[in-house]
Order: C-alpha cells, then sequence, then structure tokens
C-alpha cells in the first residue's frame, strides 16, 4: 500500500511545478480532499510556495454549513487564503443535466475563476484509485472510445493546469493517513445512497470485481494509463492531419475507425459549441461513404453537416421560408430583370452586346418561335427534348452531369415553352430546337446575361 506522502514526492518529481505561480487545492472537507491539503502543506514547509483553498458549498446537506466553517477555522489556524462560494442551483440547469453534473459544471466554473482573478496556475483535486475505477466503469457503462477511458493525471484547465496527485493512492491508505495525523474531517452520507448510478458502482460492483481481482486497483490503473498513451498518439496523428477543409478523399482511404475519429475531431473544431454522439458519426460516416453525391445530417437545432459531392462542410440551419419559384411570363425582343444582376432576352432582332454589360449566355432557336416565353426555376421531374418525338432528358440528369450542388440547382432558370416544353436550362443544356434543322436558320435566340 502506497504511502499518500511518498506519493505526493514522487508526483512532484515527475511534474516539477512553477511553485512561484501558485497552487490552488479543491476542498471540500471529505478524508480526500483533507489529506490532499495535510500533504500540500507539509511540503510548503519544505519547498515554500503560495497555496490557497477553494470550497464550494453546495448547500444540499444539511451538515454542508458545519464543513464551511470548520474548513474555514482550518484555513485560519493554517494561514493559508479561502475561496469560498454557496451554490444557488439553477433548477433549469439541474433538470437538463441531473444534479450532480449541474453541481460539478458550477463547481469548475468556480474553480477557474479564482485562479484567473486571484492568478494561481495550477488547481489540484485529490482523486484517488477508486475515483478511478469508479470512473473507468462509469465510462465503459455509457460507452467511450478507448482513448478516453481515463483520469489524467494532468491536463490544461482553465488559465493553467488541472493535476491529480493522489490517483495512485488507495482509499485505504487515505483513511490511514488521517488516522495518523489526527485530521478531522466530514463524511458524506449520500455516498451511501444508491440513489446515484456511481454509488452503485462504488457500493454494488466495485467490491464484487475486487473479489474476481484483489489487484483490481492495479489493474484499472494500468488500462488508464495505456488509454493515455492511446489518447496522445491519437492526438499526435490528428494534428498531422488535421484540415480546415475537409479531406474527403484522402479520408475515404482511411480505415472506418480512423474515419470515425478523424471525422469527430474535425467536427469538434469546426462546428461551436456541438459534441457529435456516436449515432451521429455513424450516421455522418454512411452519408459520406454512401453513393448519393449529395445530402446532409443535422448536428442539433442550429447546425447541420452538409455534403455537395467531394465538399464536406457545417451550415447553419436556415429559418427562411422555402425557395419562391418565381416565373416570368417573357414577350418577344424586351429585356426582363430578373435580380440585381441577372437579365434574360428573347428576341428575333438580337442586340450587340460587349464584355461590359456582363457575361452573356445565348441559346438560338431554329423553326417556329412560341408567342412567348415562360421562365421560372427547374421543378421536379422535368425534362427537357434533346431529339424531336419521344426522347427526353430528365433535367436532374443535367445538374448530376455538371455537379451542381442542391442550393446552385434551386437557382437556375429555365426557358419554356406556354406548352410547358423545356427550351434552355441556363447555361447548362439546350433542347434540340436550338439545333439546325433542316432551313439552318436562326429565328431568334434567347440571350441570358450575368453580372456577378
Amino acid at each position: 500500500m502506497k504511502n499518500p506522502a511518498n506519493h505526493l514526492k514522487d508526483f512532484f518529481l515527475a511534474h516539477p511545478l512553477a511553485r512561484q505561480k501558485g497552487i490552488l487545492a479543491a476542498v471540500s472537507g471529505g478524508v480526500d480532499s483533507m489529506v490532499l491539503l495535510q500533504l500540500l502543506l507539509a511540503e510548503k514547509k519544505e519547498k515554500d510556495f503560495r497555496l490557497a483553498v477553494v470550497h464550494v458549498n453546495h448547500q444540499l446537506r444539511a451538515e454542508s454549513g458545519e464543513e464551511e466553517r470548520a474548513l474555514r477555522i482550518f484555513c485560519q489556524a493554517q494561514a493559508i487564503p479561502l475561496f469560498a462560494v454557496r451554490w444557488q442551483a439553477d433548477p433549469a440547469e439541474v433538470k437538463r443535466l441531473g444534479t450532480e453534473s449541474a453541481a460539478r459544471t458550477f463547481r469548475y466554473r468556480f474553480f477557474a475563476e479564482v485562479m484567473q482573478k486571484e492568478g494561481y496556475h495550477y488547481l489540484l483535486t485529490a482523486h484517488h484509485e477508486q475515483d478511478l475505477e469508479e470512473t473507468l466503469l462509469l465510462k465503459m457503462i455509457q460507452g467511450t472510445s478507448v482513448a478516453h477511458l481515463n483520469i489524467a493525471p494532468c491536463q490544461p484547465f482553465g488559465t493553467g493546469e488541472l493535476l491529480r496527485p493522489l490517483l495512485g493512492v488507495s482509499k485505504t491508505a487515505l483513511y490511514q493517513y488521517a488516522a495518523q495525523h489526527g485530521l478531522r474531517y466530514f463524511e458524506d452520507a449520500t455516498n451511501q445512497a444508491t440513489l446515484y448510478r456511481r454509488n452503485r458502482l462504488r457500493l454494488q460492483v466495485l467490491p464484487l470485481l475486487r473479489k474476481e481481482n484483489p489487484a483490481l486497483g492495479k489493474s484499472m490503473t494500468r488500462l488508464a494509463e495505456s488509454s493515455q498513451l492511446a489518447e496522445e498518439l491519437f492526438e499526435e496523428w490528428w494534428q498531422k492531419h488535421r484540415r480546415t477543409e475537409f479531406p474527403f478523399s484522402w479520408w475515404k482511404k482511411l480505415s472506418s475507425a480512423k474515419q470515425r475519429y478523424y471525422l469527430k475531431r474535425w467536427l469538434l473544431e469546426e462546428a461551436a459549441d456541438f459534441q457529435p454522439n456516436y449515432e451521429q458519426i455513424l450516421q455522418i460516416t454512411q452519408l459520406l461513404n454512401g453513393t448519393k453525391p449529395q445530402g446532409e445530417v443535422r448536428l442539433n437545432a442550429a447546425l447541420r453537416l452538409v455534403r455537395r459531392y467531394e465538399a464536406i462542410a457545417i451550415k447553419a440551419i436556415s429559418n427562411e421560408a422555402p425557395h419562391e419559384n418565381q416565373c416570368f411570363s417573357v414577350q418577344p425582343n424586351r429585356w426582363q430583370k430578373l435580380s440585381a444582376t441577372e437579365w434574360f432576352g428573347f428576341f428575333t432582332d438580337p442586340p450587340r452586346l460587349s464584355e461590359k454589360d456582363g457575361t452573356v449566355f445565348e441559346a438560338p432557336l431554329y423553326g417556329t418561335l412560341p408567342p412567348e416565353i415562360e421562365l421560372r426555376h427547374v421543378r421536379p421531374g422535368e425534362v427537357i427534348a434533346k431529339k424531336p418525338g419521344h426522347y427526353h432528358k430528365r433535367i436532374k440528369k443535367t445538374f448530376r452531369e455538371h455537379r451542381l450542388t442542391i442550393e446552385e440547382r434551386q437557382n437556375v432558370w429555365a426557358a419554356f415553352t406556354p406548352q410547358g416544353a423545356c427550351l434552355w436550362v441556363i447555361p447548362w443544356e439546350k433542347s434540340y430546337l436550338s439545333l439546325p434543322g433542316e432551313t439552318d436558320k436562326i429565328m431568334g435566340k434567347l440571350l441570358y446575361i450575368c453580372k456577378k
């Protein structure tokens, strides 16, 4: 059984601290955090450094007030600063996250605020071997990747670092140390309640596992270390291959596991405040590996992932009304303004145009001219005649041939006769009426000008 004091010294040797930056100890008043505080006080006598305590009174138990008062007295006696706050639970947040998660979110938010405001670089918590066992089991039950199957002994946090120096120390060793040094601490009675999943694991599941393997703590520690190594290797791989623009062709060649990992990391960086779940990752992977060249997956209420052929992007979900299919009846020899940058005309005697007029597209017409042209956007299922008779081509096929995105398709103009025959999908496809006939005489021209 490892002595907590020796373990802390070994931890500091392995993770040297810039002691002038200050250490903030998170102390609840329980045996774990009181032992950590006592160890830091002993270390402070040998190597002077700035030390303070941070405490959150969650006001969930009648004893909470007494615990806060006892900690204040202890800190005053040791002449160390105490930063304490009382949690005023937000009912909406508690309903959304649950009491435990909401309390934890508030707790660490407060810790980060104190670190920044008071200038402490290190936050130390008293997580120990049993916490590691519980956390690993929780993550296995909830479902997580091997790279996250651990509690990191060190990690960035707030404006500094979060350290967990007691991860390899057993709960029994902490109790023994507290007894030897006459430490006063409080036991949280709710830790014995099986209402919470973590408590059930601690009280019911872990004892059974320890019967199967008395060295369970060491086994879990090795598993966590392997997970930490996997996380570091994954991070190196990600940093090497990360791209702002999604590398579709390269991504398609990866194994399915690497595809899912890369996709998750890319989403975390590109989609602000979005945490993808496993089902969403699978859904997006199926979209990107599928045969359909276009599609999208809703990420949350505000964002969607859009595939347009090999282009992948995160876009906002628009609350605008669906695209209005405008329709113009264009008379011969007149210009029709379509938008601030677009004009369309139907001429028997076409005007002369130059580059300064904009980009000009034209479709000659042979044979009998229609009395007017109906100009509008393409509707689902419409076709364009490519030969006299019954050979018609779906306009959707034209869109696919030119790899137009869904958004681009919605903005394509098409010219139709009053009877609904498509003459020109501007500027992508012309009907057979724009091909020379027996007379080879052009009877008129359709003109489209774009100044974009």
